[in-house]
């Protein structure tokens, strides 16, 4: 797969400025296009963004890639240890808060898992189900 992003940044803003003064930091508008080849086939994809950040175009790819990664690992996490796409939950405040909850538990787990490296956050959870006494040790866990 060749994956290809090409980030265009723009400073001259001030015409978005004065129709959205309650956006006092901002600094930028950016378009950062993503091109992925996989054999035959050809994507291309095209994101606009608003930013804070100065307008420089190879810092602000960066933090994009940075920040779409954290937030790939985190749902990847959530999905394969908590089942989150499989959740039923769809009602008033039920998702949001069953969302802290796995996110609360996902850190407790992390947190445990740094002195146990060859232990997964799935079998963390699950032997956290399974003794009361290891559920104690988790929900005690201190940052």
């Amino acid at each position: 797969r060749i994956e290809t992003r090409i980030s265009t940044v723009t400073g001259d803003i001030d015409w978005l400025r004065k129709e959205h003064p309650q956006w006092p930091g901002l600094q930028s508008i950016v378009e950062i296009e993503s091109i992925r080849e996989l054999k035959d086939k050809k994507e291309e994809e095209k994101r606009y963004y608003i930013s804070s950040l100065f307008p420089d175009a190879k810092r602000i790819l960066e933090a994009t890639r940075q920040h779409w990664g954290v937030e790939n690992r985190l749902h990847w996490v959530l999905d394969v240890c908590f089942g989150d796409d499989q959740s039923r939950i769809r009602k008033g405040n039920a998702p949001g808060n069953i969302a802290v909850i796995r996110k609360c538990a996902l850190n407790l787990l992390q947190k445990i898992k740094q002195g146990r490296p060859r232990s997964s956050i799935k079998r963390l959870r699950k032997l956290a189900g399974w003794d009361v006494g290891f559920l104690d040790v988790v929900l005690s866990t201190q940052f």
